[in-house]
């Protein structure tokens, strides 16, 4: 265990993998802003094979992003006296998400301050989970576990129940738009019931980091889960049995569609696509850590930091580069779709991603530091 955890304890390779998803947060979202297309990257009909592994590599990072929370929050249930400490921790920190969500993060990314237009995110559904958590940390983490399964293996067993625009299902597992009066509109992208299950898995995963669990049977147990998990993708996907609502088997693109998974609501096998690989990498990267590999960390210790002021920068980058391009000041605010011809391609995508992720990388530096050595709660909580 000593190798895997630095002088101020965290585990390198958890932070390393949290570094890398939110880099390739940053790449989905600044091809949104400058990639910009009237299909989604994922439609069979339109795409072609460069822009579908754009989109599909970052397709990790939901799934992953919410899954170290779970294990996060384990490993801080570590540090506290009592059940009702960790509750109290995680019900507060989902709390204060779910409010991020609705000011800073809808700020962020739109520019805009009335509100009008709300959207319910990534963000705000690891609060919910959080505050789900929180209120059954008093079971053992082993049934919390066992709930995650459950919850993960079998929600696509309700995909057959469409009731017509009923909030709380919508909220729980279908997603849907909500436009309220005068003017105000709720859309809700991530239905919660397959995160609060990943939540409990990752919360049940934490467990293989205790100090009781030797390095050589975590590094087995994260090998057979990370294959058997990748093995129970293919071999379920190949049957198109259970576990996606979208059959594979495209004309065209017959590869691309075998791994055209269902990410709202992640499915099953969506979960088993990205989960899987995901444990593999944490396998293989229990050793001391490199220049790049430390440089990546300083990423994956503030995500909560890097994912806020990345969209800012991006925004601000594209409100830049259109302009320079001779667009209204006004395209840009809000939730307005682009002119089709404001469309840079991947090669110039990349750049812009390299750009930002350069950029804000001796920022996240700089703010681990600070946030190391503060006591205050705001820089706990962000």
């Amino acid at each position: 265990m000593s190798e895997l955890i630095n002088k101020k304890g965290r585990i390198e390779s958890i932070d390393l993998l949290r570094g890398v998803i939110m880099l390739l947060m940053a790449l989905d979202h600044t091809r949104g802003y400058f990639h910009w297309n009237f299909f989604e990257p994922t439609d069979l009909e339109e795409t072609n094979a460069a822009l579908f592994a754009t989109r599909w590599i970052t397709h990790f990072c939901a799934p992953v992003f919410v899954f170290l929370s779970g294990t996060s929050a384990y490993l801080v249930s570590q540090k506290l006296n009592t059940k009702w400490a960790l509750s109290r921790w995680l019900i507060t920190r989902g709390l204060w998400l779910i409010f991020l969500e609705f000011t800073i993060v809808q700020m962020v990314w739109t520019f805009g301050i009335q509100f009008h237009d709300l959207a319910f995110m990534v963000i705000g559904a690891i609060g919910v989970s959080m505050i789900v958590l929180g209120s059954l940390s008093w079971l053992p983490s082993k049934l919390i576990l066992i709930l995650g399964i459950v919850i993960v293996a079998g929600h696509n067993l309700f995909d057959w129940y469409h009731p017509e625009h009923n909030f709380l299902w919508d909220l729980l597992h279908t997603k849907g738009v909500y436009d309220f009066e005068n003017g105000y509109t709720l859309w809700i992208a991530y239905p919660v019931l397959p995160w609060i299950g990943v939540i409990f898995c990752g919360f049940g995963f934490g467990r293989l980091y205790t100090k009781n669990i030797k390095p050589a049977l975590r590094k087995n147990w994260l090998l057979y889960l990370g294959i058997g998990l990748s093995l129970l993708f293919i071999g379920l996907r190949l049957s198109n049995i259970y576990g996606d609502n979208y059959e594979w088997g495209h004309e065209v693109h017959p590869i691309l569609s075998f791994f055209n998974t269902t990410k709202y609501p992640p499915s099953f096998l969506y979960l088993c696509m990205t989960i899987g690989p995901s444990l593999l990498f944490l396998r293989f990267t229990e050793r001391p850590m490199k220049w790049l590999g430390r440089n990546i960390v300083a990423i994956g210790r503030v995500p909560l930091f890097f994912y806020i002021i990345h969209i800012a920068c991006i925004n601000a980058l594209s409100i830049m580069v259109g302009l320079l391009c001779g667009l209204p000041i006004g395209t840009f605010f809000g939730y307005a779709e682009w002119p089709e011809d404001y469309n840079f391609g991947l090669l110039a995508t990349y750049g812009f991603w390299l750009l930002v992720v350069i950029s804000l990388w001796p920022l996240c530096r700089w703010y681990n530091q600070v946030k190391s050595k503060s006591n205050s709660w705001v820089l706990k909580y962000l």
